[in-house]
């Protein structure tokens, strides 16, 4: 940038004023650049007041900056002269390389801060960052082989310039890592036109532009190829030497091993056949595949190498399963051992299993065991063969899975049910994922038809009888392919009904009512209510056993009283009541009371008695009965006309019997024993 500058001109001349031009041209320079001060006045020399910072020739007038900073620039004519100021800005080199790979990067800097950084060819290098307030720092990335010029630009129009080459960046060598003794090889390298040299020659040489590698003594030489300052890429290279004969077996059986070994260690063992012979690629360790000869080398690399021939001779192997068919528990496993050789023998073992009831066995051929397993999960059962055809031998291990015969482990025979009810059942067995289907015949009694299915069988089952009924369900248990059939029998118990009379005969008040339920269903339970009556007292009555229930008709007609009556059977009770009727007809009311019964009025003899009884001071008495322990009436007799009775009960069994008198003031009740 220029600036003109007023300046003040004194003019001095001895004796006179002599008037001198103002100094002309730029007012600033760069550090290290020059300028020209120019002047009209012919005639004058020039000088600068600090040349550290700025010269001046004298007569030519060339401004040449030193270092920042401002001088004073003087033109001088006879004794009279004219003055300007004049400043130097800093302009610094560039600091850093002038060279960089491509796909790399360098930093450069410059002390002079805020400054402003371009390239000249940003095809060739790329400035991808600038930082800094002190010292002013850039990244240079080399894009593509090329020169460039970097320049870094002050705002005071100073501008320091690099010359930046970017050679091209060689990729990894391409070409074999090593190399026998007195043989060659050839290194490559997808960027062209570098130089290639090795770090020992000695050991291994290279031409400079050929890439031919040649092995001299062993060792290792580093391999370097170099495009440009600082360009390279390195392959160590390792000069082998020729091994010696490989020593060893020459036969092998297929499926064994032998070892082959060589003076020389290190090397790479390979087979020419591996269909045939395998061989280890670090050491000699051959393994026969199938019958055949293979080619076993050993080398350092391909180019020096020794063979050796090995003959494979064949291995008897199983040519059937080894895995036959999983069997059942209990029956009988048949494997027939074959091989693709003739004249195999086989030979077997078998261990003890624990879950198995077989002792160890061991034979020729076909086992033919009959295998029994007590577990409740599958088991697996090993035979071991031994084949042998005179020259190689192998083992070959033959597992079959021996499966439970599923059991069902639910009861056979669950609590009855009672009838219309749903029989739920989850069979159950020990024996994971076994899976049950059942079905159930037509059942005399039962009113469903013939049913199946899979599981909990579900459904309702109704008893058409009076007696309980067995429902047989057949279970078939399958798992793993193993069946077995269990039968689960449930007892249906039926709704059992009153057979005896649901209307009984009209009867007096006077004496009690008794009833003995019957069904036709056997070893049934019941229980009673009466329930309460106008005019009957006491106003209701319950029971579990036959009914004797004294009861007494306040009215002046006949009412009709209603026992309600539920049966039940095997822990099954109705839903629903039965209803006996019994008319009570108001016998009571219609008594006098000038005979009293009083409990002291009767006599009764002899008890214990063999047949007949005597009974005397019934006085007042409506009703004179007898009754088994069954609550059976044996004897009866209403308003007798004596004041005393005999009766014989000679034809009655043995046992206690009860005579009931009533009157109109009450009961006595008295037990006689028959002997």
């Amino acid at each position: 940038m220029k600036s003109i500058l007023i300046f003040l001109i004194s003019f001095f001349v001895c004796g006179q004023l002599l008037a001198i031009a103002p100094i002309a041209g730029d007012s600033t320079v760069c550090m290290g650049l020059t300028t020209v001060a120019t002047d009209a006045t012919p005639g004058g020399t020039w000088s600068s007041s600090i040349p550290s910072v700025a010269t001046i020739g004298s007569s030519t007038g060339i401004v040449t900056g030193v270092s920042a900073g401002t001088v004073v620039l003087t033109y001088t004519v006879g004794a009279s002269y004219v003055i300007r100021s004049f400043s130097v800005n800093p302009l610094y080199p560039i600091s850093g390389p002038g060279f960089l790979c491509s796909l790399f990067s360098i930093l450069l800097t410059n002390p002079a801060p805020f400054g402003v950084w371009s390239s000249s060819n940003p095809l060739s290098a790329e400035i991808t960052y600038s930082f800094g307030t002190i010292i002013d720092t850039a990244a240079i990335t080399g894009l593509a082989p090329g020169i460039d010029t970097i320049t870094y630009t002050l705002s005071t129009g100073c501008a320091a310039r690099k010359v930046i080459t970017v050679s091209p960046s060689p990729v990894p060598i391409i070409g074999s890592n090593h190399v026998c003794v007195g043989t060659t090889g050839a290194l490559t390298d997808a960027v062209a036109g570098g130089v290639w040299s090795s770090s020992a020659p000695a050991v291994a040489s290279i031409g400079t532009a050929s890439g031919i590698d040649a092995g001299i003594t062993l060792g290792v030489s580093n391999i370097t190829y170099t495009i440009g300052p600082g360009c390279f890429a390195v392959l160590p290279l390792t000069v082998n030497p020729v091994p010696g004969p490989i020593m060893g077996p020459s036969t092998v059986c297929a499926l064994d091993s032998i070892l082959l070994t060589n003076t020389e260690a290190g090397g790479v063992w390979s087979s020419s056949n591996t269909a045939i012979a395998t061989a280890g690629p670090t050491y000699g360790n051959v393994t026969g595949v199938s019958g055949g000869v293979a080619t076993i080398s050993y080398y350092f690399d391909p180019t020096c190498y020794v063979t050796h021939l090995v003959t494979v001779n064949p291995t008897p192997s199983l040519s059937g399963s080894l895995t036959p068919p999983a069997i059942c528990s209990g029956t009988l496993f048949s494997y027939m051992p074959t091989s693709t050789l003739p004249g195999t023998t086989f030979t077997w073992t078998r261990a003890m299993v624990a879950g198995i009831s077989n002792p160890a066995g061991s034979g020729i051929g076909n086992p033919m065991e009959i295998l029994v397993n007590t577990s409740t999960i599958p088991l697996v059962v090993t035979y071991s063969y031994f084949l042998s055809t005179g020259v190689c031998f192998n083992t070959q291990l033959v597992t079959v899975i021996v499966n439970p015969v599923p059991q069902l482990t639910s009861s056979l025979t669950p609590p009855a049910i009672c009838d219309s009810t749903i029989f739920n059942y989850t069979p159950m067995s020990g024996t994971p994922g076994t899976f049950f289907t059942w079905s159930r015949a037509v059942i005399s009694g039962i009113l469903e038809d013939s049913a199946s299915g899979a599981g909990n069988p579900n459904e309702q089952l109704i008893d058409t009888t009076a007696l309980p009924v067995g429902v047989s369900y057949v279970f078939v248990l399958n798992a793993g392919g193993c069946t077995n059939t269990h039968t689960v029998l449930v007892t249906v118990n039926p709704t059992p009904m009153l057979t005896s009379a649901l209307l009984l005969p009209a009867q007096c008040d006077t004496i009690p009512v008794i009833y003995i339920p019957t069904s036709a269903t056997p070893a049934f339970n019941y229980a009673w209510n009466r329930p309460s009556l106008m005019d009957i007292i006491p106003p209701s009555s319950t029971g579990m056993s036959s009914i004797l229930d004294y009861i007494t008709n306040m009215s002046t007609i006949p009412i009709n009283v209603t026992y309600q009556i539920r049966l039940g059977v095997g822990g099954c009770t109705n839903s629903f009541y039965e209803d006996v009727v019994v008319p009570i007809v108001p016998c009571s009311a219609h008594l006098g009371t000038a005979a009293i019964l009083t409990t002291r009025s009767i006599d009764i003899s002899p008890n214990p008695t063999t047949g007949e009884i005597k009974i005397t001071g019934l006085y007042g008495a409506t009703s004179l009965e007898v009754f088994n322990l069954l609550g059976q009436k044996i004897f009866s007799n209403y308003f007798p006309l004596n004041i005393e009775e005999t009766i014989d009960i000679s034809g009655q069994p043995s046992g206690v019997y009860f005579i009931v008198v009533k009157g109109a003031d009450g009961i006595i009740t008295s037990k006689i024993l028959k002997q």
